[in-house]
């Protein structure tokens, strides 16, 4: 038996082999014989038929058996032997065999990339500031007066920037050349807030309860509701009501509404919560110039089939409507996760870095599936749905992180 092994990139190998006849007849006539005995042809008794009507019936299908069956045999025999280890299942072409000159096939598959991370440790890094000002504070707090926010009806004056409009509305969408008209009643629109179109707040200005307003609009092309995405779309408004925003105020009122006894200690807990936060975002921030770093320290090829297996739920995200410049960015990202992982992972081998069943049971219970169904239900939930493996496999990468952020200046 010859067995040439070719390294056609840093993860991919060639595995040609060759087999004398011998085997492969041998192979054949063992197949041959197990017919023989097991059998059942109308005419002959069991383990009495003739071999010439075997063969004459079923010499294809145990000639291809027996390929078949040595393939997986050597392929599975070469792969140990020759201690590799594929990541992909092999592809098996350009299989010949002749009675004379024997048989022959060539396996492809991927392999992780053979490297040993270098100078993981000690990376320098830039530390986000993680100080919660007063302005932070005071912004936080107004957001959440926003929230609290009531409106009332005016009477008085029209309809400006700010103020919420109830409105029955009649929309002309055109459809294939053909105009179609949908009436809504009661819907409430508030000017000049996010994701209101610009074009509603322009035209219902300045309006007045039982004015008629008609607004036209083509919504773009990446707009959210992919049925209105690039369509001309023609709204015929009945104002009902405009309503002016109340805010309370930022007393201990306020703050006794949103369970604090008091506003200061409302402002006590939105610092907490932001310095939590911006810490959060600073070592999220360290973590990536890590990788970064890493990967321009350690440059090699990315396993196609790890990439694939990050762009393809990416791509199916997205849909049909991708252009070539977005593909090429998530293909960027998919390649970016995919040296990561391959990096971290090395690095735990070197480090020896485990995760051990308290910090697994720890990390699980902070799920959301942990926090509703305990820990022994989590698990045989993510068994279950065959995705338990690669959580505790990205929880021993976040530990390598965690490590590696340690080991950074």
């Amino acid at each position: 038996m010859k067995i040439e092994i070719k390294n056609v990139k840093d993860c991919k190998r060639v595995l040609e082999v060759s087999l004398p006849p011998d085997k492969v007849k041998n192979k054949i006539n063992t197949l041959y014989q197990n017919y023989q005995k097991t059998l059942n042809i109308k005419g002959f008794r069991k383990g009495k038929i003739p071999m010439s009507i075997i063969k004459g019936r079923f010499g294809d299908a145990v000639r291809k058996e027996s390929v078949d069956s040595i393939i997986k045999e050597v392929y599975k025999e070469t792969i140990k032997k020759e201690n590799l280890s594929p990541i992909t299942q092999g592809i098996i072409e350009n299989v010949k065999f002749d009675d004379n000159e024997g048989l022959s096939f060539k396996a492809t598959f991927e392999v992780l990339p053979d490297i040993k991370p270098q100078n993981y440790k000690g990376i320098k890094v830039e530390k986000l500031s993680t100080q919660v000002t007063e302005k932070d504070i005071k912004d936080m707090l107004l957001k959440l007066q926003d929230s609290k926010a009531t409106y009332v009806p005016l009477l008085t004056r029209s309809a400006l920037p700010g103020d919420m409009l109830l409105v029955d509305y009649e929309v002309l969408v055109e459809e294939k050349g053909v105009i179609r008209k949908n009436k809504v009643s009661n819907y409430t629109i508030v000017l000049d807030a996010p994701g209101t179109p610009k074009e509603f707040t322009q035209g219902l200005t300045n309006s007045m309860p039982g004015d008629r307003r008609k607004v036209s609009l083509r919504y773009p092309l990446d707009f959210k509701d992919e049925n209105l995405r690039g369509k001309w779309v023609e709204y015929e408004f009945l104002i009902h009501e405009v309503k002016e925003k109340k805010l309370p105020n930022l007393d201990n009122e306020f703050a006794k509404d949103l369970n604090f006894a008091s506003l200061k200690e409302l402002k006590q807990q939105i610092k907490k919560e932001l310095k939590k936060g911006k810490e959060q975002n600073s070592i999220a921030k360290i973590k990536t110039q890590i990788i970064n770093q890493l990967i321009d320290e350690n440059p090699f090829e990315a396993p196609t089939s790890i990439v694939n297996a990050y762009l393809t739920p990416m791509l199916e995200k997205v849909g049909d409507k991708i252009d070539e410049k977005l593909k090429k960015n998530l293909a960027e990202i998919a390649i970016w996760r995919a040296k990561r992982e391959i990096l971290l992972t090395k690095i735990a081998e070197l480090e020896n870095i485990k995760l051990t069943d308290k910090e697994l049971k720890s990390k699980l219970l902070e799920t959301k599936e942990g926090q509703k169904m305990g820990y022994e239900q989590t698990v045989k939930t993510l068994k279950d749905r065959g995705i338990f493996a690669p959580l505790v496999e990205e929880f021993r990468i976040e530990k390598v992180l965690d490590f590696l952020v340690k080991e950074s200046k």
